[in-house]
């Protein structure tokens, strides 16, 4: 987790150095979390050389490995819909079609996050309404994230909405301004800022 967290912060060597850690610590741990570990691995290997399609291709074989001995994990149904881009530093963003089936079945095992996901790979394609949908469903289950907020706005501009987006985006605004607030956070820590 912890190098997901510093790859977000753009700290590419303290996101490396956290996975090493969990390397060293894998010997210790559960089947299913050295199956997280290995495929943050893959992932960190083809994000370093994007241009290596090889890389991206074993990182996406070691997401259809790791999901084949746990199909249940929707955290992985996820990791392999946003590895469908093209791209491996992607983060969801550039979510593409064929990333859906993925996302899909993470959010039929519980994993509501998957909405996120899917409001990309639906916009991306040009397929508004589901993304006004799936925008619609992340900011009614997470309205305090204010990424959620900003999300639906961005899908109800796309759909001519522009009253309940400029809401929206409002809202997100008024709603990560006081997160900033009451968790003394500097705004150039959170990316959406």
């Amino acid at each position: 987790g912890l190098s997901y967290a510093y790859a977000e912060c753009n700290k590419p060597e303290a996101a490396r150095a956290a996975l090493a850690r969990a390397q060293a610590l894998a010997r210790g741990t559960g089947a299913h979390d050295r199956l997280h570990i290995e495929a943050r691995a893959a992932q960190l290997a083809a994000e370093a050389a994007p241009a290596d399609r090889t890389k991206l291709t074993a990182y996406r074989a070691n997401l259809d490995a790791a999901l084949r001995v746990q199909p249940t994990d929707a955290e992985l149904w996820i990791l392999r819909g946003v590895a469908e881009s093209p791209d491996p530093t992607d983060r969801g963003q550039g979510s593409v079609v064929s990333a859906v089936p993925y996302y899909e079945k993470a959010l039929a095992l519980g994993g509501v996050s998957a909405h996120h996901y899917l409001t990309h790979a639906y916009e991306n394609s040009a397929q508004f309404q589901k993304a006004v949908e799936h925008g619609g469903a992340y900011a009614a289950l997470a309205p305090k994230v204010p990424h959620a907020l900003h999300m639906l706005g961005h899908v109800l501009r796309r759909t001519a909405q522009i009253e309940k987006a400029v809401a929206a985006f409002e809202e997100a605004e008024r709603v990560q301004a006081a997160y900033f607030v009451a968790e003394k956070i500097p705004p150039e820590f959170e990316w959406h800022h």
